[in-house]
């Protein structure tokens, strides 16, 4: 067996299964397993502070606007509302995918409230 570090230690990964059902493994915030299951790190937010991170990376060009019809049924498919900032973001990662891309999205906001509340420890 083989230990893989991850390029950025506030990953995500995702994987795509059968019938649309996104898996998640996310060691920060002890996530493994289905969407729908265990839901996403950000859950732990409030509305208002999920409402600011999506208007940022909106603004940032980072996630359109407007989910697609496919896109929104991928969500529900997944018990998701589309309405938490890396709902969107796992949506753009898939999205790369099929354009050829790496299975990785960056989320520049220098104010995640989930991230501040978070303490981590850093080994050198």
């Amino acid at each position: 067996m083989e230990y893989i570090a991850p390029e950025n230690p506030h990953g995500i990964y995702i994987c795509l299964g059968k019938d649309r059902k996104i898996y998640v493994v996310d060691p920060i915030a002890e996530l493994y397993g289905p969407l729908s299951e265990v839901g996403l790190r950000c859950d732990s937010c409030s509305t208002d502070e999920a409402e600011h991170c999506i208007k940022s990376l909106i603004d940032k060009g980072i996630i359109p606007s407007e989910l697609s019809i496919s896109e929104r049924e991928t969500l529900s498919l997944n018990k998701r509302s589309g309405l938490r900032p890396l709902d969107r973001g796992l949506i753009e990662a898939l999205k790369g995918i099929a354009a050829g891309d790496k299975c990785t999205l960056t989320i520049p906001c220098e104010r995640c409230s989930y991230m501040q509340r978070k303490n981590l420890i850093k080994i050198s």
